[in-house]
């Protein structure tokens, strides 16, 4: 039997169960699809010229919608006069583990007096596919550094981590993530910090681990309402579209954030048992 010019060549099958009865034609490439026997589909095995007319445009070739964006965390940083410390917050988020996740890092400083904007800087020209500095000329306030660093962020989720504090768990990012995208309705996930004394005197009623326990096996948002029991150096948010600065007067402005996203979701909190960071308390 002769095929059509542009037809690709073909081979012929009897439907199951009518063997020798009735043939059909299809593609010799083609594969089934859907159950067997009448009714069952045949599809191409290839891509049709028109599905990939689609896909092409412009001169670009774009991706099937079965290849999936990965998600991206962006890490928030802050800083002011921290040459001390700078540079071990930055190696903690370098170590995070995220095989499963992309990762930025903003780190935004507000016009030091010391060398924390040239340690910022050997670090973004070490690793610039990571690292996106934001370097203040004039002091601008912590307010505008922060919302400003907030409004640069592209990644689905926020953490947060000030420049003199540190993580201790290199899979701190992920464990969070991993609930986050398991709990839709969660917006704000934490964990607890030890504190670290420094240049104060530690009175024997000071916390080593905080917040208390009942905050960590029971967070709700009434409780947030009424205290901050959540220590901005372990938290992760869902981003919101849009960050608006609140008014001036309201501090500190972590609490702010944790409201702010918890009214649209839930709080939760991931190893309530052991921190996963250091939050440093100065004196003062």
């Amino acid at each position: 039997m002769a095929r059509l010019p542009g037809w690709p060549r073909c081979r012929r099958e009897a439907p199951p169960g009518k063997r020798g009865r009735s043939i059909r034609w299809r593609p010799k490439n083609a594969r089934r699809g859907g159950r067997e026997g009448p009714g069952a589909a045949w599809s191409s095995g290839g891509e049709g010229r028109r599905a990939r007319a689609r896909r092409v445009q412009n001169g670009r070739v774009h991706r099937r919608a079965s290849i999936h964006k990965r998600t991206l965390v962006s890490i928030i940083c802050i800083t002011y006069n921290h040459e001390q410390y700078i540079a071990q917050a930055l190696d903690n988020f370098l170590s995070q583990k995220h095989d499963n996740f992309d990762l930025e890092v903003i780190v935004a400083d507000d016009a030091s007096e010391d060398r924390t904007q040239q340690i910022i800087s050997k670090y973004a020209s070490a690793f610039p596919q990571t690292i996106q500095p934001i370097l203040q000329e004039k002091n601008v306030g912590i307010q505008n550094n922060l919302f400003d660093a907030l409004n640069r962020a592209k990644g689905q989720y926020i953490a947060l981590c000030e420049g003199d504090d540190y993580w201790i768990n290199d899979e701190k990012l992920s464990m969070q993530l991993s609930y986050m995208e398991a709990h839709h309705d969660t917006t704000v996930c934490f964990h607890p910090v030890k504190v670290l004394y420094e240049g104060v005197t530690k009175v024997a009623s000071a916390p080593e681990i905080f917040p208390e326990r009942v905050f960590r096996h029971s967070p709700t948002r009434m409780r947030l309402l009424a205290t901050n029991y959540i220590q901005t150096n372990s938290v992760m948010y869902r981003r919101l579209a849009t960050y608006h600065q609140p008014d001036s007067t309201i501090l500190p402005l972590d609490w702010y954030l944790n409201i702010l996203h918890a009214t649209t979701g839930e709080v939760a909190c991931v190893s309530p048992d052991v921190p996963l960071s250091v939050y440093r308390r100065h004196a003062g």
